[in-house]
């Protein structure tokens, strides 16, 4: 058996799977790809039993007969990386092995049978709906850095994909920040869906999504599978209820505070320089026309920043995670950040719109105590 694939198209096909390979496997057969030819067409599979990831290249190479093989996925991956654009990689396959010709470099691969790659089945259906890539891309930013980090509370290692009537709502929480986006679509669902998409599929997602095209989420069981073109994603999702998140987000804020973005990020890049490493926090002094940020270490070193800003108060202290400001300002799209309070010791809150108001985003940060 034998085939013949253009390098450059062969290399970002596996450039565009290749996150979902671990580097270090209990089943070895994980560390490969799938490839299956059937007559020009090639369909690359990669799954860590979690997710899988596949790629169809229509029309792509030429081989001998159809077949299936899997080869090692970082292996394959980093020799085509070192190669140049339009190189012709051939590949011959017998008895366990496989022959890479390139010009005349040859490199002898091991294989596994194909018929011991683990697959996902997903024939099934529950619900489906398409959202625009770039909208879902957006959405994803505004939201993604609130998910939590191998937190026991397992539900919160990913994020929740709510599906009500014709709304869609993206949200992440690690208990301390919660950050929640939300848009409208031209469908509408008949059930509420409650999806919670694993943290690592949120990220290869982010990384597949583009400046164009439709991305179609599909629900089968407990595995959500979204196609993108060529590309197709099948994810086992997190089992479990993700805290109500609108019982988080509060109302009734009576006190706002205006301050320039490009400020107040600055002011806090200085301020972290000397914070506590564990604790991370600032004190945050707000006046009617300024802010103070104040922090400390147990090197007894100190920091002090003034910034201008803009309170309808007569002034509160309050105290927040360094990191978590500072996230949130990154994605804030306007040059002034607005935060609503309420006192000291309450949340804070801001909420913008973007893309002509089709995106409806809410960022909430708990206080820390200083």
């Amino acid at each position: 058996m034998n085939l013949t694939i253009d390098r450059t198209v062969f290399f970002n096909a596996l450039k565009a799977v290749i996150g979902v390979v671990e580097r270090k496997n209990t089943h070895a057969i994980l560390g490969n790809v799938l490839l299956d030819i059937r007559g020009k067409d090639l369909t690359i599979t990669a799954s860590n039993l979690e997710m899988e990831m596949r790629i169809v290249l229509a029309d792509s190479v030429n081989a001998s007969e159809d077949f299936s093989i899997t080869l090692p996925a970082r292996k394959v991956y980093d020799l085509l990386s070192t190669l140049p654009d339009g190189a012709a990689v051939q590949f011959e396959i017998d008895a366990g092995n496989a022959l890479m010709k390139v010009g005349r470099s040859r490199y002898k691969l091991s294989t596994l049978p194909s018929e011991n790659f683990p697959t996902i089945d997903v024939s099934t259906q529950n619900a489906s709906v398409s959202v625009a890539q770039p909208l879902l891309n957006t959405m994803i930013k505004q939201v993604d850095f609130a998910m939590a980090t191998q937190d026991v509370r397992y539900y919160l290692n990913g994020m929740l994909f709510e599906l009500e009537a014709n709304q869609l709502t993206l949200v992440a929480t690690d208990g301390h920040r919660l950050a929640k986006a939300s848009t409208t679509l031209e469908q509408a669902q008949e059930n509420k869906l409650q999806l919670i998409v694993p943290r690592r599929t949120v990220i290869e997602l982010a990384k597949a999504l583009g400046d164009s095209g439709e991305v179609m989420l599909g629900l089968a069981h407990n595995h959500l599978m979204l196609t993108l073109g060529s590309l197709s994603m099948t994810v086992k999702l997190i089992e479990g209820r993700f805290p109500e998140y609108q019982r988080v987000i509060p109302v009734n804020m009576n006190f706002m505070l205006a301050v320039d973005k490009a400020q107040l990020s600055s002011a806090l890049s200085r301020v972290a320089i000397l914070a506590n490493d564990k604790l991370r926090g600032v004190r945050v002094t707000i006046n009617p026309d300024s802010v103070e940020l104040t922090t400390s270490n147990p090197e007894q070193d100190e920091a002090d920043e003034f910034i201008e800003a803009t309170f309808n108060g007569d002034g509160m202290t309050t105290g927040f995670n360094l990191r978590y400001l500072q996230e949130v300002i990154a994605v804030i799209p306007s040059e002034n950040a607005l935060f609503a309070l309420k006192e000291g010791n309450s949340p804070c809150l801001t909420e913008y719109t973007l893309d002509n108001d089709s995106i409806r985003v809410s960022q909430v940060i708990m206080p820390m105590r200083l």
